[in-house]
C-alpha cells in the first residue's frame, strides 16, 4: 500500500431545475494511492475547473490515518458496513445459499467462530488488503 492519498475537497453551485434555489453540493474526492503522481493531480485539477467545480482545499491523508479513522469504510458504508464493521453476527445471509455455497449452516459458522467478516478474517489469516 503506497503512504499516501491525495484529497479534493469540491464544492460545486447549481440552480435546481424545478425551483430557483441555489444548491451548494460539498464533496471530498479522493485519487487512490497508486494514481497519485504530479500528472493525475493536474489532470483532476484541471478537468473539475473546467467544469465549473470550485476546490476548497487540497491535501494529501497518509494511508494509517484513513484507515484508523474508517474514511472509506463510512464513505462506502453499505458495503463497507457488510465487509468491515458489523461483525457476523449482525449480518442478514440467506441461510440456503450460505449451506449451499460452504456446505455448513450460517449460524453453525458463527456459533463456531468460523464465519468472519473481511477485516476480522484477514487478521485471523495473518493478511492485509493488499495480500
Amino acid at each position: 500500500r503506497l503512504p499516501i492519498s491525495c484529497v479534493f475537497h469540491i464544492c460545486t453551485h447549481a440552480y435546481c431545475n424545478l425551483s430557483s434555489v441555489m444548491v451548494k453540493n460539498s464533496a471530498f474526492l479522493f485519487i487512490k494511492p497508486h494514481a497519485v503522481t504530479d500528472k493525475v493531480k493536474e489532470l483532476v485539477e484541471s478537468n473539475l475547473k473546467e467544469k465549473g467545480v470550485r476546490i476548497v482545499k487540497k491535501g494529501s491523508l497518509k494511508s494509517e490515518v484513513i484507515d484508523k479513522k474508517k474514511l472509506i469504510d463510512n464513505h462506502y458504508y453499505a458495503i463497507a458496513s457488510k465487509a468491515t464493521i458489523l461483525k457476523p453476527n449482525q449480518l442478514n445471509v440467506p441461510a440456503d445459499k450460505f449451506k449451499g455455497q460452504f456446505g455448513i449452516e450460517w449460524q453453525a459458522a458463527v456459533d463456531s467462530g468460523k464465519g468472519f467478516n473481511a477485516m476480522d478474517g484477514g487478521e485471523d489469516l495473518g493478511i492485509d488488503a493488499d495480500q
